[in-house]
């Protein structure tokens, strides 16, 4: 399914469904009132070295002004801690970082790096190393397709941790297999990055990846981003296009703010064991599945837009929604909008606004959802408008479908115990429309599919499959 100033003011997503009878009679609503802010992302800051910095000046030949760096031909060796500031252009070298135990700055000032058989720069040993585009300032990172050292694997790696912050513009490109990669930790709190192709992912780490700000445009032929262990996006603005997963982590992949656009993708984002949302903007597009999870999907916040040909929300185990809003066109077909998979997990709604159309396959929501909810089983057209209306006219939420649709799931915390709503199809709306999902204006014109009570917690109308099911699964090609 990318941007750092990002305040957007997305939808109103307000709450209450019904279902059970009349056709073809003409339906006027009056509008809600209600609106949700996208989080804006915070501004990154620029880093200053110290006044007794290293300067290197790359070219034909290289220069090193201070202390802390050796030059061998084409490659400059960092062997101690300390500040450095590289600038100009070197054409089929290195900068090596060599320098065990120690932290290391390294201010990017307009530094153009290639490298025909390895890495652009290559961290063997550092305690720590930050990587510093300088504001203002523009740099390039690119890699050969062939290594002398395979284990080496980005056009920017290290063999320990590895951050990146600052204000200024990074581009990297990966010939030979990710963007940026860390065999331990890899952290973004700020600068521009882009990965503007990678022959594997964009950005790799054996151990966890944190985002904490930043300006992030990924393209890569598998995952945009992929940890081996845990993805935590806190914050930044990031744009992604890749073949395989948007994000991807071996074990929880948790979003607690930030703005993520995933463009184009086969499974939007996926975490192995969990996915855990809090809090952001996401606006998800994918092949297959839009958020897929080995054992629990927990969404608690936020705001989720997604655009899919699988299943909506997919979890292999249980799913649990406390609040946020959630937005979701699936396939039509044999998968649904939301789907469990393990015939022990339960489906738990207890907050939020969901609005999610797709296939046939539904699921039952738990006697323990503390909020009513709403199946809806009708074939509709792509572009159709879906109103729920309260028995006094009041609009609870009009949506344009983006997809066709067999079934629909509605729940929100307008909906209330014994309450009457009605459900009404086609017609226009005069208000804006983001999303899919309009806010202001009225809704007008359409036609009355039924009306229904919500004399449970959990009510269906028309003709949908409950149960546990779905024909999804743990995605990811070649996984």
């Amino acid at each position: 399914m990318k941007k750092i100033w990002m305040i957007c003011i997305i939808v109103a997503m307000i709450s209450s469904m019904t279902a059970c009878t009349k056709k073809n009679e003409s339906s006027s609503v009056s509008p809600a009132a209600s609106t949700l802010s996208a989080e804006s992302t915070t501004p990154m800051e620029a880093v200053s070295l110290s006044n007794n910095s290293t300067v290197i000046t790359l070219g034909d030949s290289i220069q090193v002004k201070g202390s802390g760096a050796t030059v061998d031909g084409s490659t400059v060796t960092i062997t101690e801690g300390g500040d450095y500031s590289v600038t100009g252009t070197l054409q089929n070298g290195q900068l090596l970082v060599d320098a065990k135990g120690e932290n290391i700055n390294l201010e990017l000032a307009g530094a153009h790096i290639t490298n025909e058989t390895g890495p652009a720069i290559y961290v063997k040993n550092g305690k720590m190393t930050n990587i510093i585009p300088k504001e203002g300032t523009e740099n390039s990172l690119a890699d050969g397709k062939n290594y002398a050292n395979a284990d080496c694997k980005a056009s920017l790696f290290s063999e320990d941790s590895l951050t990146l912050k600052g204000t200024g513009k990074l581009s990297v490109t990966g010939n030979y297999k990710h963007g940026i990669a860390s065999d331990d930790d890899l952290n973004i709190e700020g600068g521009i990055i882009v990965v503007e192709s990678a022959v594997k992912d964009g950005l790799h780490a054996n151990d966890s990846i944190v985002i904490d700000g930043g300006e992030l445009h990924i393209t890569a032929s598998s995952d945009g981003i992929e940890s081996e262990n845990t993805v935590a996006v806190n914050a930044g603005s990031l744009t992604i296009a890749a073949k395989d997963d948007g994000i991807h982590a071996e074990t929880e992949l948790a979003i607690n703010g930030g703005t993520i656009e995933v463009t184009n993708s086969y499974e939007g984002i996926e975490g192995k064991t969990s996915v855990l949302i809090n809090k952001g903007t996401m606006r998800l597009q994918s092949e297959d599945d839009a958020v897929n999870a080995g054992s629990n999907i927990e969404i608690n916040g936020g705001y989720l837009s997604a655009v899919c040909d699988g299943d909506g929300l997919d979890s292999n185990g249980s799913m649990t929604i406390n609040g946020g809003s959630i937005i979701v066109f699936s396939g039509n077909n044999a998968n649904g909008p939301l789907d469990i998979e393990d015939q022990s997990g339960s489906f738990v709604i207890n907050g939020g606004t969901v609005f999610a159309s797709g296939g046939n396959m539904g699921i039952s929501v738990s006697g323990d959802s503390k909020q009513y909810s709403l199946w809806i089983g009708s074939q509709l057209a792509a572009n159709t408008l879906v109103n729920i209306a309260a028995q006094s006219g009041e609009e609870m939420i009009t949506v344009a479908l983006a997809k066709s649709s067999s079934l629909i799931f509605y729940s929100s915390a307008q909906l209330t115990a014994n309450a009457t709503y009605s459900i009404n199809t086609g017609g226009s709306h005069s208000g804006t429309q983001t999303d899919g999902v309009y806010s202001n204006g009225a809704y007008s014109g359409g036609s009355k599919l039924g009306t229904v009570s919500m004399s449970s917690k959990n009510v269906s109308y028309g003709q949908t499959m409950g149960g546990m099911g779905g024909m999804g699964g743990m995605g990811g090609r070649g996984r």
